[in-house]
């Protein structure tokens, strides 16, 4: 399945709700932490700390974009983008496409974080498409989108490593 599918499912969920990007990038971020963290949890072999320190590094990393997005979500006076069961369900479903997509843990997280990229870049189409897109929403995003790169960088030496 490629960004856009996936885009467009999520965003269904929402049933047209202002700056639904927003609930959904939510959930996408609550499930690459998740990934990332169990990752970290179940490092092994040879390479166990060094894994285990990347993981680390991974989850905590996503787990600060969490409180943003949804601050700005709710601050935007759509705080029903937040609500609870809808975001539980739109993370077991990212969650399940994932790793339905892949098993090895460093190819998983690379995954999870290269979707991230481009559901990020999807949603800012989007809104600027919807004449939504402010300032605040676009820097924050590419902030976000900044913060993937670095992560992505961080998992491509890893993966050349194992080469």
């Amino acid at each position: 399945m490629d960004p856009q599918s996936i885009f467009a499912e999520l965003l269904s969920d929402y049933q047209g709700q202002p700056y639904a990007e927003l609930g959904m990038l939510l959930a996408l971020h609550k499930a690459v932490a998740a990934i990332h963290q169990t990752n970290h949890w179940q490092a092994s072999g040879p390479s166990f700390y060094q894994d285990h320190l990347l993981f680390e590094r991974l989850y905590t990393t996503v787990n600060g974009v969490i409180d943003g997005l949804a601050e700005k979500a709710v601050g935007l006076g759509s705080p029903a983008l937040v609500g609870v069961q809808l975001q539980s369900h739109q993370v077991d479903a990212l969650i399940e496409y994932f790793c339905s997509q892949c098993a090895e843990p460093m190819l998983l997280s690379q995954h999870a974080e290269d979707t991230s990229c481009a559901l990020i870049h999807v949603s800012l189409d989007n809104l600027k498409n919807s004449n939504m897109l402010t300032d605040g929403i676009e820097n924050m995003l590419q902030g976000i989108c900044d913060t993937h790169e670095s992560l992505r960088y961080l998992l491509k030496q890893r993966l050349t490593q194992q080469l």
